[in-house]
Parts: C-alpha cells; sequence; structure tokens
C-alpha cells in the first residue's frame, strides 16, 4: 500500500504523541487507531507507516515482556524530556523505568507511607473508614423491613427486582436522612394519584434527579407533591429529626 505523503506525515506524527516518555509504542495497529482517536486511517495505513518507519530506521522494533513494541530511534535527541513518568512499556531488557519527577515521587511515597502506618498501626483517616463501611455495604442484602416495604408498595412486583428497589429505599433512609415509616405512605399514595402513578413504576429511580447534581431527587419530588396534596407545607430537603 502505498500512502499519500499529507497521510504518512499526519499518521507518523500521531505516533509521536502516543509515544510514552521514553518514545515507546506498542506494535498494534488496532490499539493504536483507538489510542489515537484516529477514525480516518485504516490499522493497514498505521501499520504500512509503522514498516516504512522501520525501514527507514526511524523507528525500532523489537521483543520484550511477550510484546513487540516499536521505539523512535533518535528520541532524546528531540524530545529533551527532563522528568518523565513510568514508562508504559518496556525496553529491550524488559525493564519499566520509573518516574524521576519529583512530584511523582513525593505523591508515591507518601502513599507508600500511609501504607505503612496503616499496616502496623491500624489507623485510616475517616475518608478511608467511610470508603471500607461502603464497600461493605455493597453486596448485603437489604433487611427484610426494606423488602416488605417495596412488596407494599408495588404488590405486583417481579421478585427479581425486589431487591434492588428495596436498596434504593436503604439509601434514601441511609443517605438522604427520610425515615422508612414517613415514606411508605407516601410511595403509597404516588401510585395511586393521577401524575404520579405513570411516571413511577419502580422504587429504583427514585434517588435519580433529571438535571444533574443540582436537581432535587425524584423522591423528594414525589414528597412535594404529597404534602401539597394533603395540605401540608412542602420542602424538598432536609433531613428527618429522627433517623431510626
Amino acid at each position: 500500500m502505498a500512502l499519500a505523503g499529507d497521510t504518512f506525515e499526519n499518521i507518523a506524527m500521531r505516533l509521536l504523541l502516543v509515544a510514552d516518555d521514553f518514545g515507546r509504542f506498542p506494535d498494534d495497529p488496532e490499539g493504536l487507531r483507538v489510542m489515537m482517536n484516529d477514525i480516518r486511517h485504516t490499522p493497514e495505513m498505521i501499520a504500512e507507516t509503522i514498516k516504512y518507519l522501520v525501514a527507514k530506521h526511524t523507528v525500532e522494533r523489537y521483543e520484550a515482556d511477550s510484546q513487540t513494541i516499536c521505539c523512535w530511534v533518535r528520541w532524546d535527541d528531540y524530545q529533551n524530556i527532563k522528568w518523565h513518568d513510568d514508562a508504559k512499556y518496556p525496553d529491550k531488557d524488559g525493564t519499566y523505568e520509573v518516574s524521576n519527577n519529583p512530584q511523582t515521587i513525593a505523591k508515591r511515597n507518601d502513599k507508600r507511607s500511609v501504607e505503612r502506618i496503616v499496616k502496623h498501626t491500624g489507623q485510616q483517616s475517616e475518608k478511608e473508614k467511610e470508603k471500607e463501611k461502603e464497600k461493605e455495604k455493597e453486596g448485603v442484602p437489604p433487611d427484610s423491613r426494606f423488602l416488605e416495604a417495596v412488596r407494599s408498595i408495588f404488590p405486583d412486583a417481579k421478585e427479581s427486582t425486589v431487591e434492588a428497589q428495596a436498596k434504593t429505599l436503604e439509601e434514601i433512609k441511609r443517605i438522604d436522612g427520610c425515615k422508612l415509616d414517613d415514606l411508605i405512605p407516601i410511595l403509597q399514595w404516588a401510585v395511586q394519584d393521577e401524575f404520579w402513578s405513570r411516571n413511577f413504576l419502580s422504587c429504583a429511580g427514585l434517588r435519580k434527579r433529571r438535571n444533574g447534581v443540582g436537581d432535587v431527587m425524584k423522591w423528594q419530588k414525589i414528597r412535594a407533591s404529597y404534602e401539597k396534596a394533603q395540605g401540608e407545607e412542602v420542602h424538598f430537603l432536609g433531613k428527618s429529626d429522627d433517623n431510626n
């Protein structure tokens, strides 16, 4: 395949951009096309460009760490990278160079220090503790109160969907602070309401926001409609005084 000059130059420039800080990139035309976000040039065109660059000794091709790697031959002569990041691809010996960037080294050392403290003392930051709590809750099925609440709202709900809906009710209680005993009558009213009966078909989407983070959640809109229908003071946000 003979490539036009501008096509060859365009692909070669893109190969320069996807190389790591040591001038290396994988000999994988399909993968490179994705990395380059290149929809104009086919994998065959990319392969032909690499073949030409190798023939001209502009790019060197070698095997390392079970990969075929390409490397720009005179990379250091032109790039002059003082602080490099970790190598993405190995050198000929299969070695991956580590970053000499002071900021990267400092961050890595800080992370290792925290890991050592946790390992030897068991101390964790509040953020780490919260992450662990959330991970523990993931995969734990909701207790029977939430399962029964879903069934009371949607008696005909498929059993395969009940657990996911119950988890949403549990999150509304745990994260949003609305008591389950307050929420159930609101949702039971919603499935009978002329408007909400057509727009509230599952508890699973109750915490979604239609217009992004700044908008209120669906369950809060339902609660506002319920309060308005009952002649109560309407409020969208805020937690219950008692979260039991």
